[in-house]
């Protein structure tokens, strides 16, 4: 019998598979813990052992770090059951499947959050990567460095602004919001929506910018593989969203427009 709140399935070894189930649940004690869990939306990932080409599965549980069963989390607590809210997130986990799939690989605390910040984003939080441009070139990239005094600050907000382009990631309360857009290259859209997806879960984690590829300490370029393919991915800054000319005041929220670019090698 097909499971109704299923919303996604990914082979993750030859052995095992791991399930992202969205259902609402009337709450009530938790047998694990008696605790008094609420009602509401709940996402949950689950991992199988199934072998390729069975219809059996069995539950597995204590995987480590890299198949970890992330449980329940409840998204919405509700007062009385909404279709539409459930609607909603099951919609959400199924646009942001290969990115919650990756965080879940990762499985560590800080995953969890940026997990979390996905399943609770707003509805209306705007697409940024659904703009398709032709090839790069690189007199398309905007010099900033000239007009850097604050180096480190400029990188924080590139970094904010990927993530939140690229997994849904909330600025925090006191950050200020970033203006952009993401753009993915015709080369990189012809490789199909789920391979667009892998490439932003992939791209959003970065963390490690080497002097080569940053020598301003800007994090405004990086590379990443994806399905043994590489991906780059680089950061213009805008004086405004009309893209004429570049930002003289990068480190500037209100005058800066950002515009983050996934293309592969040979779009460059």
């Amino acid at each position: 019998m097909a499971d109704k709140n299923l919303v996604h399935r990914k082979r993750i070894s030859p052995t095992l598979i791991r399930e992202l189930s969205v259902a609402y649940d009337k709450g009530g004690i938790n047998y694990w813990d008696y605790s008094t869990k609420p009602k509401g939306i709940y996402f949950r990932s689950t991992v199988y052992e199934q072998e390729e080409g069975s219809v059996f599965k069995t539950y597995k549980i204590g995987m480590g770090e890299s198949q970890r069963d992330v449980g329940y989390i409840c998204v919405v607590p509700l007062t009385n059951y909404r279709p539409k809210a459930l609607r909603e997130v099951r919609e959400r986990v199924a646009a942001h499947a290969e990115a919650i799939h990756g965080l879940c690989d990762i499985g560590d605390t800080e995953a969890l959050e940026q997990l979390k910040a996905i399943l609770a984003a707003s509805r209306d939080r705007r697409r940024l990567f659904v703009v398709v441009v032709p090839r790069q070139r690189r007199e398309t990239m905007t010099d900033t460095a000239e007009y850097v005094t604050e180096p480190a600050k400029v990188a924080a907000q590139n970094d904010a602004f990927r993530r939140n382009a690229c997994l849904a990631i909330p600025y925090g309360p006191n950050d200020p919001v970033l203006r952009g857009r993401a753009v993915v290259t015709q080369a990189v859209d012809a490789k199909g929506m789920p391979f667009v997806q892998a490439s932003l879960a992939a791209i959003g984690r970065v963390t490690d910018f080497p002097a080569d590829n940053d020598p301003d300490g800007l994090h405004d370029f990086g590379a990443v593989e994806v399905a043994g393919t590489t991906v780059w991915f680089k950061l213009d800054l805008y004086d405004g969203s009309d893209l004429n000319y570049g930002s003289e005041a990068p480190d500037d929220p209100v005058r800066t427009f950002r515009v983050l670019t996934i293309l592969l090698p040979s779009d460059w």
